[in-house]
């Protein structure tokens, strides 16, 4: 007990209890600047989701009004030309459309008899399938509006999978002759949008009203999720411009065109790791370099 109270009152431990403090105190700073740096990069992960999905949105837009506007100019060529009853030129129109690249999935012109061209070529049917063809909802609501339509098919009798039917209105002399459409997977929406990049671990999908999540997902659970929290939130009349799932914030935004939702998210806890390790590795060496520092101290400190 003595020696203790005799080395307390001594010059070196007046020199340790510094070092043990300073010691102390940079590790009590560096445990504070983690956490700092944590939760001001999930901040900005935030943000940079907002900005991604309405980027996604305005791309979106712009990626439809090209899509129609080249729809249109094909309606308006086969108008002038009066393709409407001469099958064959009217099918190789449509085909040398098709192929097209970054234009549409398949192309096809319904007409009002219910014949129709898909991709050049034309199908018939009995007067049931024609009936059937006419009562289509991209074909009648074309019709009765006169002006651009876009619907979503859940099942596409040739591609056989989900899509997005884009379709314009066709005339005859002033005369409702048929719809021309273009149809689109909806898992190829995404790649036909240019400029659309996110960083490493981000993803984005597109929600319907009803919660369904349409684009493919690599993680089917997550997907789950989305449907279950956005279908919850649309139920109760809550905010949709964005959910938190695990402590994840997913952006939203809505497409006006289509009453659908872009969403973007990102596995923050992905992210912030990869990030917080290259900060753990620079702070255990700048941890060691202060203990070779103390020890180097201690050593001169002895010496002298």
């Amino acid at each position: 007990m003595n020696v203790f109270l005799k080395f307390s009152k001594s010059a070196d431990f007046k020199i340790y209890f510094v070092i043990i403090f300073a010691s102390v105190t940079v590790l009590f700073m560096g445990v504070n600047l983690y956490q700092a740096t944590k939760d001001q990069m999930i901040s900005l992960s935030d943000k940079n989701k907002i900005a991604t999905t309405q980027n996604i949105v305005k791309s979106f837009d712009t990626w439809l009004h090209e899509r129609i506007q080249a729809l249109s100019t094909i309606s308006l060529i086969m108008q002038n030309l009066e393709l409407a009853d001469d099958n064959e030129r009217l099918s190789n129109i449509l085909n040398s459309f098709y192929k097209n690249p970054n234009n549409f999935d398949a192309v096809q012109f319904l007409k009002d008899n219910g014949d129709i061209f898909v991709n050049g070529k034309k199908y018939t049917g009995d007067d049931a399938e024609f009936k059937q063809r006419t009562s289509l909802v991209c074909f009648v609501e074309t019709k009765q509006t006169c002006s651009p339509t876009i619907n979503f098919i859940a099942n596409h009798t040739v591609l056989n999978t989900e899509v997005l039917n884009i379709c314009v209105p066709s005339h005859k002399n002033g005369e409702f002759v048929g719809v021309l459409c273009g149809v689109v997977k909806i898992s190829n929406i995404f790649k036909n949008i240019r400029n659309l990049k996110l960083s490493p671990n981000s993803y984005y999908f597109i929600v319907t009203h009803s919660g369904e999540a349409l684009t493919q997902m690599s993680d089917i659970n997550l997907k789950e999720q989305i449907q279950s929290r956005f279908k919850e939130m649309f139920l109760a009349g809550e905010d949709l411009s964005g959910i938190n799932i695990n402590s994840n914030f997913i952006s939203l935004a809505e497409i006006p065109s289509l009453n659908w939702f872009v969403g973007a998210g990102a596995y923050d806890e992905r992210q912030v790791s990869e990030f917080l390790s290259i900060f753990q590795n620079s702070a255990a060496l700048f941890f060691i370099s202060f203990l070779v520092l103390i020890l180097l101290a201690n050593l001169l400190h002895s010496l002298m």
